[in-house]
């Protein structure tokens, strides 16, 4: 695969989308459907420079999931390396396919700003709700002890 070429999963097949076509689409859609205010190419950097999404980016694209062989990693990457058969990429964004949805894997820079949003415009709905909105829409590797803090 060259620099140019983004690997996606198009239903049950991966497929290779140039990433010229992946900016194209960009311009009709320059963020995320489900959570505008972070638009797609800073959610593209956010992933790479993300300590925990960057190292995976080559696992995805090698179709490998990283060897945790030490404790640290484990607790760590343990998530990421359960997940793996369900992480893609599509036009150099991250996701986690879930059962009705492609979630967008969330660089741990954004995760404040997701639950103050989801929080403050639904209403202030209580956390165990504003929770189960964060949970259902987006992923990242330490969401469940995120949620204890």
């Amino acid at each position: 695969m060259d620099i140019s070429t983004v690997q996606a999963r198009s239903s049950c097949h991966l497929i290779s989308t140039p990433l010229a076509h992946c900016h194209m689409m960009d311009e009709d859609k320059e963020a995320l459907s489900n959570f505008p205010h972070i638009p797609l190419e800073k959610l593209r950097q956010a992933q790479n420079t993300d300590e925990v999404f960057g190292e995976w980016m080559t696992a995805l694209q090698l179709k490998h999931p990283l060897k945790l062989n030490n404790a640290l990693k484990a607790a760590k990457y343990g998530v990421m390396k359960q997940n793996f058969a369900k992480l893609f990429i599509k036009c150099g964004v991250k996701y986690r396919q879930k059962a009705n949805r492609e979630q967008p894997m969330l660089p741990q820079c954004y995760v404040t700003l997701v639950y103050q949003f989801l929080l403050n415009e639904s209403g202030h709905p209580g956390y165990q709700k504003t929770l189960a909105l964060v949970q259902e829409w987006f992923f990242w590797p330490r969401m469940t002890v995120d949620r204890a803090s």
